[in-house]
């Protein structure tokens, strides 16, 4: 991953309220479970009999929770699902419309907040190797460490950096590889100008490329 993509990266999850993995599991289980107490109590009302009031109760408590935690937490993203919708550019015709679909259909609703919230804490979890590379980075920096230099470039001559995979003056690979014989593909020296199997002549233009 390029610089520039870690950076967008970076600003869409700051735009978005990151949750911890245990409150995202338990707000997505919680979730989960209320909607599966509700319609499982209207589809087998008849065979629970006087259980159906009281597990129903149960699951709009939960979902109630749900809704209430999340809208304690983050109100301004699952309001807008993080952005989503533009409730200053919209009508008032058009914000009562969408407003009712969004009661409406709050079911849905909350499953692609929550979806969005798990792919926000996905590419946390990914990019925190990078986001830990340059603190250190920038702490070195600040303490003025000087990175450790070993061997020199074969091209340029200039100290090559320790660990370097290109020089840091010419960008000269600082691992050769060793050049492949197209007739008998026999592997020899990278500065090599004959194959040593079959005495075939290897291309030199790549060597003066």
């Amino acid at each position: 991953m390029n610089t520039l993509q870690f950076q967008q990266q970076s600003q869409t999850m700051s735009q978005r309220h990151l949750y911890t993995g245990k409150l995202l599991a338990t707000l997505a289980i919680a979730s989960v479970a209320s909607t599966l107490l509700i319609s499982g109590v209207y589809v087998f009302q008849s065979s629970l009999g006087w259980a159906s009031g009281p597990l129903a109760i149960m699951g709009f408590m939960i979902y109630l929770l749900v809704i209430a935690t999340i809208t304690g937490v983050d109100w301004r993203g699952f309001l807008t699902m993080n952005g989503f919708l533009k409730w200053k550019s919209m009508t008032g015709k058009q914000r009562l419309i969408v407003g009712c679909l969004f009661v409406v259909l709050n079911v849905f609703v909350l499953g692609i907040y929550l979806v969005q919230a798990y792919q926000t804490y996905r590419r946390y979890k990914q990019l925190e190797p990078l986001r830990r590379q340059r603190k250190i980075a920038e702490q070195e920096a600040e303490l003025g460490m000087i990175p450790r230099t070993e061997g020199n470039c074969h091209r340029c001559h200039q100290p090559l950096q320790l660990g370097a995979e290109y020089c840091a003056y010419c960008g000269e690979r600082v691992t050769e590889r060793p050049r492949i014989c197209p007739e008998c593909y026999a592997t020899t020296l990278p500065d090599a100008r004959w194959c040593p199997a079959c005495g075939a002549q290897l291309d030199t233009s790549v060597l003066s490329h």
